[in-house]
């Protein structure tokens, strides 16, 4: 996620990164773009009832699930196993809070 955040800030895109960046920053709504994990949107408190502030609804453009290529194959599991990264199934209930 560091390239990516790198590469949107090189376009002049105000990026970050959930955990690696200023929580105030991220918070106040200083950036457009935010990169995180599912887990860190969806089981991660703080970060669940920013999405749907008003700073973070009038500032940020954007936020980016890393590893989203994978959806499918880590958020499922075979019948009676548990899937690898569960977050990755609720991929829809983060995109209703946003």
């Amino acid at each position: 996620m560091e390239d990516q955040v790198k590469e949107a800030t090189e376009m002049g895109i105000t990026a970050m990164q959930l955990g690696v960046h200023d929580e105030v920053d991220i918070t106040s709504g200083r950036c457009q773009l935010l990169f995180g994990s599912p887990e860190s949107w969806l089981l991660n408190k703080k970060w669940r009832d920013m999405l749907g502030s008003d700073v973070f609804q009038a500032n940020v453009m954007g936020i980016v699930v890393d590893e989203v290529h994978l959806t499918y194959k880590w958020g499922q599991a075979a019948k009676g196993q548990t899937p690898f990264r569960e977050s990755f199934a609720k991929l829809g209930e983060l995109r209703s809070l946003v």
